[in-house]
């Protein structure tokens, strides 16, 4: 799916006969948003598998940059799969390749089209440059001499061949070049589709060693690099891995070993990382930049020997681990939205909003402690009707609630009075919760792996699955995730779901009905990372939706809503509008001297979505609100010309 600028106008369907929006969009009637991160690594990007090496290429004392990713046509593979930005002054910037344009790899490409490329340098030919060695996803490992910076392929200087050893055409091969065991000459250490061998270098070559056996343990596509971490003048060795896993090896001596505890070997990011050292904030340290799948780089810098990732959003919240699924809800109260993260590592992180400065919080977070499952995904929602908003945790297959009551929440772990256990047996369960059919009971919508969305009716508390699905024609690929937001602001629920790409499609609802008209999201600047999870609401205090996107990675991303305000359309007469009792439990009146004709009522929830709407006349109106759960809530009363807008808190 493509994501336009706002000069880019194009919309392939918008819901006819919206009503009159509170946001008023300023191009072509479509809501616009501009993705911010002020993460300085995210400017650089590649199509896939993203492998960055820092090395001093131009020979200047400062790190220049080689991004390499996936080789798919022999014409274009260096453009494509190995760019090089050489450091002016501590800015990157793009400059020629220096290899052939094909790599020459056009025999491999022809092979493969999403040919893995791996490049490492190291001064092989004792000239005084950087020679480069490339692992490639098929074929084996070639040779480039480094002529003048002209990277010159090199077949019979080449080491690692078949001839040599088998391991050498092996698939998902990933070098690293160095003296290991300190003897004065090069060793190598190599990656491959199962684990990570150590090939000394000797008198007769270079021979798999078996000291290093115990490099076993890794997973799928190791990816070592070799890199003196620790400063004693000796290469230590870092390892990611398909699984975003991160192993840390010391050389002792010679001999490198494992450090489990080690900082370095906490961090997790999703999936088939590359690591690279470099500093690149300039402070005297070495910091951590991460390669990951989707072609995408993630920077942790380090501050004192621990490693912090920067965040990629302007509000200032992350998270170091992987797989986040963001939930906003206002957890105390005070009329904002605030953060939380589930994460691949078991728990549920809590960022306060406190006056739209977000402050992670582990003394007031309900959820400290609480050991979930893999890959969490919150939805709070007032699943049992009894005005306290409750959590519901998926858990990739599992379904779990908390309770809410009087803000402490316990879990339900009778499985009889779980209403969702076992509901489906789909992989990658995506559910949330909203009342398709208007009946006035909270429906089930399931995204799931195989990218299209489910629907199950809730009869009383019984949800089934119907014959007819109204969502049956929506299919995202795969990894569907969705969530309800009215994201054009006309009072009723559209349909946004994030999908494995890092895509966000949207479905408008037209008066209600049930989404299935497709808009294409306007969102500049936004580059989509895997596995977009979506949280919808006003996270900066300008009355306008704005959409947190979690991803596989790690990143969160803050689409910031960027259409006109209301003030365009409508004139605003909030100081003028008086709510009593407000906090209020039951009958609330409105009085607004200006309206003195047919007025719409609304109140909606802080993420947008309308939960009361009732026609009214003249600047006198009472409205019930017992159905509501406590906490904050918008009134808006709107005519023809007018509208206020003040909080409501139910009590």
């Amino acid at each position: 799916m493509a994501y336009r600028d706002a000069s880019q106008i194009w919309r392939r369907s918008l819901a006819a006969g919206a009503a009159l929006s509170i946001v008023a969009p300023s191009i072509n009637g479509q809501v616009q948003y501009q993705a911010t991160n002020p993460n300085p690594i995210a400017a650089f990007s590649i199509n896939a598998d993203a492998h960055p090496v820092f090395v001093d290429f131009d020979g200047d004392g400062d790190d220049d940059f080689f991004l390499a990713g996936e080789a798919r046509e022999a014409a274009t593979a260096q453009e494509d799969a190995l760019q090089y930005y050489r450091n002016d002054a501590g800015s990157y910037v793009r400059a020629s390749g220096r290899f052939p344009a094909d790599l020459d790899a056009a025999d491999l490409i022809a092979e493969d089209d999403q040919l893995e490329v791996n490049p490492t340098f190291v001064d092989f030919d004792g000239d005084g440059d950087l020679d480069a060695f490339i692992g490639f996803g098929k074929g084996g490992i070639r040779y480039y001499r480094n002529d003048d910076a002209v990277m010159t392929p090199s077949p019979s200087e080449n080491p690692f061949t078949a001839d040599v050893d088998s391991a050498f055409v092996a698939n998902s091969l990933s070098p690293a070049v160095g003296d290991v065991d300190g003897d004065g000459v090069l060793d190598l250490i190599l990656g491959n589709g199962n684990n990570v061998s150590f090939f000394e270098n000797s008198d007769t070559g270079y021979a798999k060693s078996d000291d290093f056996s115990s490099f076993s343990i890794f997973s799928d596509d190791s990816s070592p690099i070799l890199f003196d971490f620790d400063e004693d003048g000796d290469l230590d060795m870092l390892v990611g891995n398909k699984y975003g896993n991160l192993n840390y090896f010391e050389n002792n001596g010679g001999e490198l070993t494992e450090v489990d505890d080690h900082t370095l070997s906490n961090l997790n990011i999703g999936a088939y990382i590359h690591p690279a050292f470099t500093d690149f904030d300039g402070d005297g340290d070495s910091d951590l930049i991460l390669g990951s799948s989707d072609g995408g780089l993630s920077y942790f810098r380090n501050e004192g020997g621990e490693f912090e990732r920067v965040a990629s959003n302007e509000l200032g919240v992350t998270n170091p681990n992987s797989w986040i699924r963001p939930a906003l809800f206002d957890y105390d109260s005070d009329g904002d939205l605030d953060i939380f993260l589930g994460t691949e590592q078991d728990d549920l992180v809590l960022w306060r909003n406190d006056d739209f400065t977000f402050v992670e919080d582990t003394a007031s977070n309900p959820f400290n402690g609480v050991d979930f499952n893999l890959n969490v995904k919150p939805t709070f929602v007032d699943y049992d009707g009894d005005g306290d908003v409750d959590l519901l945790a998926t858990l990739g297959g599992e379904f779990e609630i908390y309770q809410a009551d009087n803000g402490v929440y316990t879990e339900i772990t009778d499985t009889l009075q779980n209403p969702f256990h076992d509901l489906s047996s789909q992989s990658d369960q995506a559910w949330v919760l909203h009342d398709v059919d208007s009946d006035g009971d909270l429906d089930a919508i399931l995204g799931h792996k195989s990218g299209g969305i489910d629907y199950y009716e809730n009869n009383g508390g019984v949800y089934t699955e119907p014959v007819d699905n109204p969502f049956s024609g929506i299919d995202v690929g795969a990894y569907s995730i969705p969530t309800f937001a009215d994201y054009d602001d006309d009072g009723d629920m559209d349909l946004l779901v994030g999908n494995e790409n890092g895509e966000i499609h949207v479905f408008l609802s037209d008066n209600g009905a049930i989404p299935s008209e497709e808009l294409e999201i306007m969102a500049d600047g936004y580059v989509p990372r895997g596995h977009s999870a979506l949280a919808v609401g006003d996270l900066d205090g300008d009355e306008r939706t704005d959409i947190l996107v979690g991803t596989q990675v790690g990143e969160l991303l803050f689409l910031h809503n960027t259409s006109l305000g209301a003030s365009t359309d409508l004139i605003d007469r909030s100081e003028q509008m008086l709510i009593f009792p407000n906090p209020a439990s039951d009958l609330i009146q409105v009085d607004a001297v200006w309206n003195q004709g047919k007025a719409d009522l609304f109140v909606h929830d802080l993420n947008g979505k309308t939960l009361l709407h009732q026609q009214v006349f003249g600047e006198q109106n009472q409205l019930r609100v017992a159905t509501l759960p406590k906490g904050v809530y918008s009134l808006e009363l709107r005519n023809e010309t007018t509208r206020a807008v003040q909080n409501l808190v139910v009590k």
